[in-house]
C-alpha cells in the first residue's frame, strides 16, 4: 500500500516539475508599435512566424506578448504597413516604427465619400499610384499625361500640340452620352479640371468605370468618375525636384528656301500648265547676283541679304529651348497636426516661337485632429499661367493656303519691323509667318 502512495506522490511531483518547466520555458516581450510620424498604431499583429502565438497593439500602440523561449523573431503588421521583423536579443523591450506601404493602394482605394478594400469591390475600379516608377518616370507638365496607357478601359487622346492647349479629352469605356462625353473629375472631393492639378501633389487617382463603382453621382457619374487625392502630410517627405527636358520639332519638311530657285520653279509650273512665267529674268539675276554679295548695299540702303532674302521659314518660326519645371515640397505631421505644401514653376516655351507659357502653382493641404471624431482644416490651391497675347493666332496656321504663302523672299523681322515681299512680281498675299504669329505688330 505504502508501494503505491509513494508511486502516486512520485507522479504528482513529475506532472508538478513538468509545469513549472514549461512556464519557465516561455519570456515576456513588449513595446510600442508607431508609424514613421511617431504616431501610435492601433490594432497591428504581433506574432511569432509559423505559430498562433501572438496579440495585437492597444490604443497607445502598446504589447505585451509571452514567447516561447526560443524564439528568434516576430512579425509585426498592420494594412497599409510594410511588414516588419524583430530579431529577438536578451532585451525584452522592443520598440517598432512601421513604413507606409507604396502597394497599398492595391488594397485600399476611394469609392464615392470612403475607401474600400479593391477584393470586396462588386464594380470596376482601377487606380494610379504616382509614387510607382512607371509614372515617376514620365516627364509630366499636365496630370491627364499620367493616365495615358495607364489603365484598361481609359482613352487619353491629345488634341494640340500647342503648349497649355493640348486640349486633352478622356473616354471611359467609349462614348456613353451625348454631348459631353467626359468623365466627372473630383479633387479631394470637389469637381475641378485634371489639368489644374500639380502632378507632384497627387497621391493617387482612381478611375470608376462602371454604374455600380458611380451609383452615389447619379447621372453626373454616367460617363465615369476619375477621384483624385493629393498629399495631406501623413508621413515626412520633404524634398526639392527639378525636372528639364530639351523639347525641338520631330520632323520638318523644308521648303525651297532659295528665291532665285523658287522663282525659276514657279516659272516653270506655270508654262507647263500653258499660263506664262510670272517672274522676269532680270528679277532672276538680281536675285542670284544679290546672293553672290550678301553684304552688298542695295538701292534701298540694306544689305542684300536683307534686301533680297533667301529665307527658310521652317527654321524661323520653330525653335529648340528647354522646359522646365521645378517643385519645392514641404510634408509632415505634428502630433495631431498634418501638413502639406507645395509651390511649382513651370517653364514651357514651346517648339513654335511665341507659343509657351510659364505657369506658378501652389498648394496648402493643412488639418488637425481636434477629437476622436472632429478633424478642420484647408485644402487650398492656386495657380496663375502667363501665356503670349497672340498664342491663339498659332491654332489652325500650319494650313496649305498660309504655308503657300509664306516665300523666301520675305525677310523675318529687323530693326522692329516685320519684313514683307520684296519682288514686285510676288503676289500681294503672300504672308510675313512670324507677323501672323507674333501678335501683327507688336514687338518680337
Amino acid at each position: 500500500m505504502k508501494k503505491i502512495e509513494y508511486l502516486i506522490v512520485a507522479v504528482l511531483a513529475l506532472l508538478v516539475s513538468t509545469g513549472l518547466f514549461a512556464q519557465n520555458s516561455t519570456r515576456q516581450i513588449n513595446g510600442t508599435v508607431k508609424d514613421s510620424a511617431g504616431e501610435p498604431v492601433i490594432g497591428a499583429s504581433v506574432i511569432v512566424p509559423n505559430t498562433t502565438v501572438g496579440t495585437s497593439t492597444d490604443v497607445d500602440g502598446r504589447y505585451v506578448l509571452s514567447v516561447p523561449e526560443n524564439t528568434r523573431t516576430v512579425e509585426v503588421a498592420c494594412i497599409g504597413y510594410s511588414t516588419y521583423t524583430v530579431t529577438l536579443g536578451a532585451s525584452s523591450v522592443y520598440d517598432v516604427v512601421l513604413a507606409d506601404d507604396s502597394n497599398f493602394l492595391d488594397e485600399v482605394v476611394v469609392v464615392g465619400y470612403g475607401v474600400q478594400k479593391k477584393v470586396n469591390l462588386t464594380g470596376s475600379v482601377s487606380s494610379v499610384s504616382f509614387e510607382s516608377e512607371s509614372v515617376k518616370s514620365r516627364p509630366m507638365f499636365n496630370a491627364t499625361q499620367a493616365l495615358a496607357g495607364a489603365m484598361p478601359g481609359l482613352q487619353v487622346m491629345q488634341g494640340s500640340g500647342n503648349p497649355y492647349g493640348e486640349g486633352f479629352s478622356m473616354l471611359i469605356r467609349g462614348t456613353g452620352t451625348l454631348n459631353s462625353s467626359g468623365p466627372l473629375v473630383l479633387v479631394d472631393g470637389m469637381e475641378q479640371g485634371l489639368g489644374n492639378v500639380n502632378p507632384s501633389d497627387i497621391a493617387s487617382i482612381n478611375v470608376l468605370k462602371d454604374a455600380a463603382s458611380c451609383a452615389i453621382y447619379g447621372n453626373r457619374g454616367a460617363n465615369g468618375v476619375i477621384l483624385i487625392t493629393t498629399k495631406n502630410g501623413s508621413a515626412t517627405e520633404n524634398k526639392a525636384e527639378v525636372t528639364l527636358s530639351f523639347d525641338q520639332p520631330f520632323k520638318i519638311i523644308h521648303t525651297v528656301s532659295d528665291m532665285a530657285t523658287y522663282m525659276e520653279l514657279y516659272n516653270e509650273s506655270c508654262i507647263n500648265i500653258g499660263g506664262a512665267a510670272q517672274y522676269s529674268q532680270s528679277t532672276i539675276d538680281e536675285w542670284l547676283a544679290a546672293k553672290a554679295d550678301p553684304m552688298g548695299c542695295a538701292d534701298s540702303g540694306y544689305y542684300n541679304y536683307m534686301a533680297y532674302p533667301n529665307t527658310d521659314w521652317w527654321d524661323e518660326i520653330y525653335t529648340k529651348d528647354w522646359t522646365q519645371k521645378h517643385t519645392v515640397s514641404i510634408n509632415g505631421k505634428e502630433k495631431k497636426t498634418g501638413y502639406s505644401m507645395s509651390f511649382s514653376y513651370i517653364d514651357n516655351p514651346g517648339v513654335i516661337k511665341n507659343s509657351g507659357y510659364s505657369r506658378y502653382m501652389g498648394r496648402i493641404n493643412l488639418y488637425s485632429d481636434i477629437t476622436d471624431w472632429l478633424r478642420v482644416g484647408t485644402r487650398t490651391s492656386a495657380n496663375v499661367t502667363d501665356r503670349p497675347i497672340s498664342y491663339t493666332s498659332h491654332d489652325g496656321f500650319f494650313n496649305t493656303l498660309n504655308t503657300q504663302k509664306m516665300l523666301p523672299c520675305t525677310y523675318p523681322y529687323y530693326d522692329g519691323k516685320y519684313g514683307g515681299p520684296e519682288s514686285p512680281e510676288d503676289d500681294p498675299q503672300s504672308h510675313n509667318p512670324l507677323w501672323d504669329m507674333l501678335g501683327r505688330g507688336t514687338d518680337k
